[in-house]
């Protein structure tokens, strides 16, 4: 899923969910379910620590 990488980005820019989902184009609980997919997939215990690796991968993509 490539919207999971935007979805990570626009979090560590700080949008809520709503403009999230605004400017993807889905429903709020459609972009829950991504948050929840991207912490099971990076195996993240909280919204601490999708927060925390949102900010790390902004900050890698921002360097390049």
């Amino acid at each position: 899923m490539e919207s999971l990488p935007k979805i990570t980005i626009q979090l560590a820019n700080g949008l809520d969910l709503k403009t999230i989902s605004s400017l993807n184009k889905v429903t709020v609980n459609t972009i829950k379910y991504h948050i929840k997919e991207i912490k099971k997939k990076m195996k993240l215990a909280s919204t601490y620590e999708l927060y925390q690796f949102a900010h790390m991968l902004k900050s890698l993509t921002d360097s390049t």
